[in-house]
């Protein structure tokens, strides 16, 4: 699914290869995702988690730059230090039930929706990059502003978490950000680079 989505000559063919793909992505990683929170402990889960994303931050921290050019390695650092973010927010999630059990759900679909799309586009960057293969302009407009969908995903994990600590009068309001969550939102569009420099080492 990923080397056809990549081998796309034109944004036409991408959307066409995305919409038959893209179910199918889903149903096989919410599967795989299933079995291992059935088969391995959470720790080990959450500890595999943060290695991937620490391999896969440095892989587009190395490579990455050759492979795309400085705009694209810098969403790609940016989309994997909010996925950093989320993991963490999903861990709080987790271990935590809510009581508002409908916008939960809801709130859980549109995250994975948004999760699911970014990522799709992260792993097609990251197959692309280790197998040493370019992607056409058009496409490649395609797979960065699905990069974007991360932070949807981020703002839908995030009213999550808040939906675990707000009392019923505050749960239709808005989801209060603070100043760190704000600059992510505003600098989705931006250069990363200073932030992803900043951010820990793994």
């Amino acid at each position: 699914m990923l080397s056809s989505a990549i081998e796309a000559r034109n944004a036409a063919e991408f959307d066409q290869i995305f919409s038959a793909a893209f179910p199918k992505y889903t149903s096989i990683t919410l599967s795989l995702s299933a079995f291992a929170n059935a088969m391995v402990p959470t720790d080990t889960i959450n500890r595999m988690a943060r290695e991937s994303i620490c391999e896969m931050e440095s892989d587009f921290r190395d490579k990455a730059l050759s492979a795309f050019g400085a705009e694209v390695r810098d969403q790609l650092l940016f989309t994997v230090w909010t996925l950093r973010k989320i993991s963490e927010l999903l861990t709080e999630i987790s271990a935590t039930q809510a009581n508002d059990r409908k916008h939960d759900e809801e709130y859980g679909a549109r995250y994975t929706i948004n999760a699911l799309r970014a990522k799709f586009c992260l792993d097609c960057l990251n197959m692309a990059l280790h197998l040493d293969r370019p992607i056409y302009p058009e496409v490649m407009e395609e797979l960065k502003d699905g990069l974007r969908a991360m932070v949807n995903a981020y703002a839908w994990a995030r009213r999550g978490a808040a939906l675990r600590h707000a009392s019923d009068e505050t749960l239709e309001g808005p989801v209060v950000w603070d100043d760190e969550e704000a600059e992510l939102v505003q600098s989705s569009m931006q250069d990363m680079a200073s932030i992803t420099d900043a951010e820990e080492s793994c």
